[in-house]
């Protein structure tokens, strides 16, 4: 039996977290502590209407959304903060790293060709391809993911695709796939420096995945609760949906600075902002708010709120 679970593998890159058991543990708890909400504020309300302060069920058309006293949907949070802290977190900034890549005696053992025991790849090489897996590894066309679907995958597989049918991210999926080819090739032909260009490649597009989702969907939650009668369900799914991808974030780190583009404390700063126009969190949310969220996090990123807000559910 495999010694893997996902709470070991949560905030667990060399990059980020080997010197910094503090926000490690706090991350954790943060998920520990959505989990134990939903059991306890959420579940216990199952049949309440929910209202401004009172957790339970809201109607979104034909479904039925279940939030907190402040509108949050803990399910959507832990989803959309696992596409950070899980997924993003183990591509880019552990399996990608050159702490994980050259480890011990790998760059030796690749120079010599030296495979794993009982495999045919190099520690290197298998490396790079759990990269590869995280992303791709549920993709219907196993040659060609490009021209495949992730229909297995509602973690980062999926929302990549969502965020490359905007025409202003349509390289997304592809220019992703061709760095994880020319990365793999130069391990092969040992070059390194093409590799850790291409590992650079596939960092600064996929920190567009959170940061994209979640300017479209404060912007999707603004206009659904600015409706006639306030499509409350709607609006809350969509910000709890961008709490989530707000939190991941602070996984994601700028190719520029080699550091992430937020700290946790900063992004503990705008959620906080997110809930805290009034006591009852989202029911409060002045679009205003949303607006000053959404263009803090375009311009970190370097697209505007329109290209983000412009991209198709």
């Amino acid at each position: 039996a495999s010694d893997k679970n996902i709470k070991s593998k949560t905030a667990a890159s060399a990059d980020l977290f080997a010197a910094n058991a503090t926000d490690q543990a706090l991350i954790r708890a943060d998920f520990d502590g959505w989990i134990t909400a939903q059991v306890d504020e959420v579940f216990t309300n199952w049949e309440i209407n929910a209202s401004a302060g009172v957790a339970g069920q809201l109607p979104q058309g034909e479904r039925v959304r279940y939030v907190n006293a402040q509108g949050l949907e803990y399910n959507q949070i832990i989803n959309k903060g696992l596409i950070g802290a899980l997924t993003l977190d183990q591509i880019v900034n552990n399996y990608l790293s050159t702490a994980v890549l050259d480890e011990g005696d790998n760059r030796a053992n690749n120079d010599a060709g030296t495979v794993e025991e009982g495999q045919s790849y190099t520690a290197m090489e298998h490396k790079w391809d759990e990269a590869y897996g995280y992303l791709f590894g549920l993709n219907t066309n196993t040659a060609n993911p490009v021209t495949g679907e992730n229909n297995g995958d509602r973690f980062l597989g999926s929302y990549i695709g969502q965020v490359a049918a905007d025409p202003d991210f349509s390289d997304l999926i592809t220019a992703s796939y061709e760095a994880f080819k020319k990365g793999r090739a130069a391990i092969v032909a040992k070059d390194y420096a093409l590799r850790d260009e291409q590992a650079e490649i596939i960092q600064s597009k996929l920190a567009l995945v959170p940061s994209v989702r979640g300017v479209f969907y404060l912007q999707s939650g603004k206009a659904a609760l600015a409706e006639e009668v306030p499509d409350y369900g709607g609006g809350f799914h969509a910000l709890s949906e961008a709490f989530g991808f707000i939190y991941s974030l602070q996984f994601v780190k700028n190719t520029a600075t080699g550091t992430a583009y937020y700290s946790k404390t900063e992004i503990d700063a705008l959620l906080a902002q997110l809930v805290g126009d009034g006591e009852n969190g989202l029911w409060d949310v002045t679009s205003e708010t949303l607006d000053d969220i959404s263009e803090n996090i375009a311009t970190r990123f370097g697209f505007t709120v329109e290209m983000a807000a412009s991209e198709t559910e």
